[in-house]
């Protein structure tokens, strides 16, 4: 940094002249690294790297000097713990004008092809300081990891305001999106919340706090949940509000097919939903019901909770304990008349069930992952016959789905296309070659 500016200075009589108003020359070149600097200053859990380059010059008067120059940013990095998302390959090449920063380019990417592009111009008058941006995201997925989500999403985004009140608004797609259901329910160690004595809590910035949200996040498809035996499709819409500090997620997922396996059966979706209530966590949860015919009962489970806790309940429409219903719907006899080892795996599912049991190992779901197939599953009738079915979108609009079978009649190609969001064309042929389709019309409400 170098900087010039006449003034006149007395010793006797002792005076310094003002200088408000006198002429100010200065030069600030800077090539560093960031990484330390925003160790500093940004709070626990949000981490900024890369390599920032400037050359700014400042002339005018002290009162009000004018600044202007060039601000390079390569090779960044940035993490949020919290929300476990990141980019990376963050560039921006942005130019200085008296009170505006103008953001030429500001790229990033995830860890696939995933980026986000930022154009438009940031205030520096520290008393309103503006700003007006325009972001294109595109197929970006920032989760870290893909334990729990995992997703694309695509849209153009406004940034707008002042420092009284910015606005994030504008309509998120998403292309696709996996949510994983824990191999095991209840089962997370409790969080103990210890707090130092005289320590300070690292609270949102205040600026986090003056940023109003106005999103809509729109998945008309392709919304995937599974694990613990369910394997289901969702779609709906979801309204973003609240600040940037305190998100709040408002909206339904229903689910468009599916199914729910367990105990070597399989029981058909009555009710399946993805709801979110506010913030995230604890949303989403899940509000599921699935049954099957055992016997002479209605057997029914239920899954409902957030995707990290959730309950599992069993339970019949003639209101049958949940083990009764569990003997049936195991060993297909009451619970008087099984034997001592049924009586023992009994009692193992409902430990597994209520979350202190082992894991349960789904072949199906790594062969599925393996070949990038949307949908799998194994059959078996009545008659013991096996068929195999599989399911892949080709396009956002055109999902095929193929069926193979010992039986006779068993295989057959489908094929829907959403003509309209309402609107959906199917066609289907066999093994034999006899061919159908039609057009179908559905309205949700």
């Amino acid at each position: 940094a170098h900087a010039e500016m006449p003034f006149i200075f007395s010793m006797y009589p002792f005076s310094v002249g003002d200088i408000k108003n006198n002429n100010l020359q200065a030069v600030i070149v800077t090539d560093l690294e960031l990484k330390a600097i925003a160790t500093a200053i940004l709070p626990e859990g949000i981490a900024l790297s890369g390599r920032m380059n400037a050359d700014i010059k400042t002339s005018g008067v002290l009162e009000s000097p004018v600044i202007a120059g060039n601000i390079l940013f390569s090779n960044g990095a940035f993490i949020h713990e919290e929300s476990d998302t990141a980019l990376k390959d963050i560039d921006m090449s942005a130019t200085l004008d008296g009170e505006t920063l103008h953001i030429e380019s500001l790229k990033a990417q995830d860890k696939k092809n995933g980026k986000v592009i930022v154009k438009g111009k940031v205030g520096i008058n520290k008393e309103t300081m503006p700003v007006d941006l325009s972001i294109l995201v595109d197929k970006l997925n920032p989760f870290r990891s893909t334990d729990l989500v995992s997703g694309n999403f695509s849209g153009d985004i406004v940034l707008s305001g002042d420092k009284k009140l910015y606005t994030v608004s504008g309509k998120i797609i998403t292309d696709k999106i996996s949510v994983t259901i824990p191999d095991r329910f209840n089962s997370a160690a409790p969080k103990l919340n210890i707090v130092k004595k005289d320590a300070k809590g690292t609270p949102a910035p205040n600026f986090m706090k003056n940023v109003k949200l106005d999103l809509k996040l729109v998945a008309e498809k392709q919304v995937f949940v599974r694990g613990h035996g369910l394997d289901a499709e969702f779609g709906g819409e979801i309204k973003v509000s609240g600040t940037l500090a305190a998100p709040l997620y408002n909206g339904t997922f229903k689910s468009k097919r599916g199914r729910y396996e367990e105990f070597g059966k399989r029981f058909d979706l009555n009710r399946a939903l993805l709801r979110f209530q506010g913030a995230v966590p604890p949303s989403p949860y899940l509000d599921i019901l699935a049954e099957t015919n055992v016997q002479d009962i209605t057997a029914q489970i239920s899954i409902s909770g957030n995707i990290e806790k959730l309950v599992v309940k069993l339970s019949s429409a003639s209101n049958l304990p949940q083990d009764e219903v569990l003997s049936r719907i195991l060993f297909g006899k009451n619970m008087t008349k099984i034997s001592p080892f049924q009586a023992v795996q009994l009692t193992n599912t409902l430990r597994r069930l209520s979350g202190k049991g082992g894991s349960r190992f789904e072949p199906l779901s790594i062969l599925r992952k393996t070949t990038g197939l949307d949908d799998l599953q194994v059959e078996r009738d009545e008659d013991g016959e096996m068929t195999i079915g599989a399911g892949k979108y080709i396009t956002d609009k055109v999902y095929l789905e193929a069926r193979a079978g010992s039986g006779q009649s068993s295989s057959a190609a489908k094929v829907k296309i959403d003509l309209t969001p309402n609107i959906k064309a199917e066609s289907k042929i066999g093994q034999d070659s006899k061919a159908g389709g039609g057009i179908f019309w559905q309205w949700d409400y």
